[in-house]
Order: structure tokens, then C-alpha cells, then sequence
């Protein structure tokens, strides 16, 4: 399972790899279990509107040997361009089994 998951630098925990001393890169950051890159892409379920859009979130790989909790996605947009109050929206993400995302610009 280690040598599979975590490039044969650390230990399979449940679903995610606890990375050896020697599983760091340059940078710091450890390399025995890379994020997978991950597809947000339109839904063809949903068409998009002027006022919706629907996204959806695709894993490429398997849960395991990664362990990201969420992401937030966040937009703003100015009312009036004298006026310095700023409206925000947040969208929280899971990246472990997330199947679709409806955002309202």
C-alpha cells in the first residue's frame, strides 16, 4: 500500500499517507503524496444564466492518499464605483465527494 499510494515514502493512515523525513522537497513541502489537480468545469446539467452559474467539482483520483478538507471559492462585485463597500459571496467546496456546485453571482 505505501509503496502505491505514498511513493514508497510513508505510511497509509485511513485515507490519507503520513509522509517520511525524507518525503520533503526543496521547498518543504511533501512529495510522497501529491495533490491530484483538480476539474472545475461547467455542468451540462444546468444551463448557465445571467445571474446563475452551476459548476461542478471532478476528483481525478481516488480519496486516498490525499487529505484536503475544503477549498473557498469567493467573488465580489461593486455596487456603485464611488461607494467602497464591497458585497461578498463565499462557496465552500469538499473536495472528498462533491458532486456539484450551484453558485449565485
Amino acid at each position: 500500500m505505501s509503496s502505491y499510494w505514498c511513493s514508497g515514502k510513508g505510511d497509509v493512515i485511513d485515507d490519507w499517507c503520513r509522509c517520511d523525513l525524507s518525503a520533503f522537497d526543496a521547498s518543504g513541502l511533501p512529495n510522497c503524496s501529491p495533490l491530484p489537480q483538480p476539474v472545475l468545469r461547467l455542468s451540462p446539467a444546468v444551463e448557465p444564466s445571467s445571474t446563475v452559474v452551476s459548476l461542478e467539482w471532478v476528483d481525478v483520483q481516488p480519496a486516498i492518499g490525499t487529505k484536503v478538507s475544503d477549498y473557498i471559492l469567493q467573488h465580489k462585485k461593486v455596487d456603485e464605483y464611488t461607494d467602497t463597500e464591497l458585497y461578498t459571496g463565499t462557496v465552500s467546496l469538499s473536495a472528498l465527494g462533491c458532486s456539484g456546485l450551484r453558485e449565485r453571482l
